[in-house]
């Protein structure tokens, strides 16, 4: 998966993501879930005022975590019984 950072980093990040797990919901329809993470560091990407916050804040670490979620026609008007 490839997500743009914004305008001012132009370059993609690139988080490898494993399927934490999969099934069929009570309510209907399917879901998965993914998560992944990585590490950032600013001075990959020129910061000049990143010294200023001290050497702990040069990595950054990202974690992602995503559910995905399949619906039936059925499961997406459920009525009340």
């Amino acid at each position: 998966m490839r997500l743009p950072l914004c305008s001012h980093f132009p370059s993609l990040i690139v988080i490898a993501v494993t399927r934490m797990g999969s099934g069929k919901a009570p309510w209907g329809g399917y879901r998965r879930g993914f998560e992944g993470n990585t590490t950032r560091h600013l001075s990959d990407y020129q910061m000049k005022k990143a010294r200023l916050l001290g050497p702990a804040a040069e990595k950054i670490r990202i974690w992602l975590s995503l559910e995905e979620i399949c619906q039936t026609p059925k499961s997406r008007h459920p009525r009340k019984r």
